[in-house]
């Protein structure tokens, strides 16, 4: 009797557990993300694929779509497999599904994706628990491929089903029509056109848009409906819930195409373009998937990584987009639960480059010339429980701002120098915190990459409340400086204590190099937090 009970239990656990997944992939709302698999951030190990995956997770993220321009490269092959490994192994369900780019570089040529690349791609992991299925289908995206024709994927298609069983359901970025490159003005009628054209072939529609602008449609400003990531989605969402398909609609945090000339850049203003973005899906568009794009493009500058050092070439300086990726864990949850997040503890995020638009470096780095004109601007997000006050130290710039509870955007003047933010209700300081980078006035080298972090106070810890202006935690080195005697805690960004140590003014250390929280105690029990960088 008791074995006829455990096995039952076993059946139901096991039930159970495929229960979940199924129903995790056929979820009609999932986060995920573009993963170039040629820009690996922490490496190609498998766990190092597993720290990608563990920091997706973290911020909501549910799947990688795995980009790669070839299938006939064994380095390609080996981090796929890698990955898949790594997926499997996680405590969480997570999910992988392959973008085949057929994008043209006559710089980097190679073999584009054939039908047999395709094939032996879904043998190998098209059943693979880790593949993302959409009612039992393999999730198969392009990046680009219309030039292959209707008929080519029709045979695709018609083809893996005859051979081996396999009902691919087809999500492709096609660009020509979106006028990507073109004068073609983008219509509901023209959608409508391509959709005619590929009926019967595609499934749904992954809307790239990572240069595009983050606002709406405005021809004043000369942004028209193909130039809007916002406006051009909602014309897609539109023709595709009328026809049955599903939308696969982006999130851009920003972009640069570094060092390219002549000056690829589109300006977001701070988190701005997010909120833009985000409001635009969550009340007008009927998207399956948001597909933050990317994760690790270290080229454009749109990556969503939480890595505080995404890029460690000397000669492409990219920096940490913290801010953008801790902002945007509430419009997440916002857009899959369709209730408005409850704010319960104060978080300000601020984004600035770090240098003036008319900055000369001392070392040429990148040949880019831009024409247009920059803000020379420092934005803050403000998300509030109640009513307080910002005050932005930009270098000598001082700026004040009354702020009501809730999210709000905010704008000044930049200055040289440090970045200090603080908000204060009457005499309680609430956050006080300065920023790792300093606006250079002769920067080392010439960037447009958009630096953003952010700083919180966990209101139900009334001890990080007692945040005072005059303690002050720098870093120089491995030392790690403050103003006064006290307690230092030092975290990594995984959460975890790596020392706790009484000081007079100064701690040195022997820490791998890397940015580190630091929460600073002094003697009359004030608390600061301050991030630091240790060289």
């Amino acid at each position: 009797m008791k074995s006829i009970i455990l096995l039952i239990s076993v059946s139901i656990s096991l039930f159970s557990a495929t229960t979940d997944l199924i129903c995790a992939q056929n979820s009609q709302k999932m986060v995920v993300s573009h993963y170039m698999v040629g820009m690996s951030i922490y490496g190609n190990t498998v766990a190092d694929l597993k720290n990608d995956i563990n920091d997706a997770h973290n911020q909501g993220i549910e799947a990688f779509q795995l980009n790669m321009n070839t299938w006939n490269n064994a380095d390609y092959k080996l981090v796929t497999s890698n990955m898949y490994q790594a997926a499997s192994e996680c405590s969480f369900p997570f999910y992988l599904f392959p973008s085949a780019g057929f994008g043209i570089n006559p710089d980097v040529p190679v073999v584009q994706w054939s039908y047999d690349d395709i094939y032996n791609y879904l043998q190998l992991y098209g059943k693979h628990t880790n593949q993302l299925q959409v009612d039992g289908r393999p999730l198969f995206t392009s990046w680009l491929g219309e030039a292959k024709g209707v008929a080519f994927w029709k045979n695709v298609k018609k083809s893996l089903m005859d051979s081996c069983g396999i009902n691919l359901y087809y999500v492709p970025w096609h660009a020509s029509f979106l006028a990507y490159g073109s004068t073609i003005p983008l219509t509901p009628e023209l959608i409508e056109k391509y959709l005619t054209e590929w009926n019967g072939v595609i499934d749904g529609f992954f809307w790239w848009g990572a240069s595009r602008h983050p606002f709406p449609a405005d021809i004043a400003l000369n942004i028209t409906p193909a130039k809007s990531i916002p406006t051009a989605a909602e014309y897609l969402s539109n023709a595709l819930r009328l026809n049955n398909l599903s939308f696969m609609t982006p999130v851009v945090p920003s972009f640069w195409a570094t060092c390219k000339d002549p000056c690829k850049y589109t300006e977001h203003n701070g988190a701005k373009g997010l909120q833009s973005q985000w409001m635009s899906i969550i009340n007008n568009q009927t998207a399956r998937w948001v597909n933050l794009v990317t994760w690790n493009d270290k080229g454009e500058d749109t990556h969503w990584t939480p890595h505080p050092n995404p890029s460690t070439a000397l000669k492409i300086k990219i920096y940490s987009h913290a801010g953008y990726v801790e902002l945007n864990k509430y419009y997440i949850q916002w857009w899959k639960t369709g209730q408005q997040p409850t704010i319960e503890n104060d978080k300000i995020f601020y984004f600035y480059r770090t240098q003036f638009q008319d900055a000369v470096p001392l070392t040429e780095n990148c040949p880019f010339n831009c024409n247009d004109t920059l803000p020379d601007k420092i934005y803050v997000t403000t998300m509030l429980v109640n009513p307080a006050t910002l005050t932005i130290y930009s270098g000598s710039k001082t700026t004040v701002h009354q702020v009501p509870g809730g999210v709000y955007y905010w704008e000044a003047e930049m200055g040289y120098g440090s970045q200090r933010f603080r908000i204060t209700r009457g005499a309680e300081v609430v956050i006080d915190t300065i920023s790792e980078k300093l606006v250079d006035k002769i920067p080392q080298y010439k960037t447009r990459s958009l630096f953003s972090g952010f700083s919180e106070t966990n209101r139900n810890v009334t001890s990080i409340n007692k945040t005072i202006s005059n303690n002050f935690v720098s870093s120089f080195g491995k030392t790690i400086v403050c103003s006064n005697k006290g307690l230092i805690q030092v975290y990594n960004f995984q959460g975890s204590k790596m020392l706790e140590v009484q000081v007079v003014d100064r701690l040195n250390t022997n820490m791998a190099s890397g940015i580190y929280l630091v929460r600073f105690t002094d003697n009359n029990g004030n608390v600061s937090n301050s991030r630091v960088q240790i060289k």
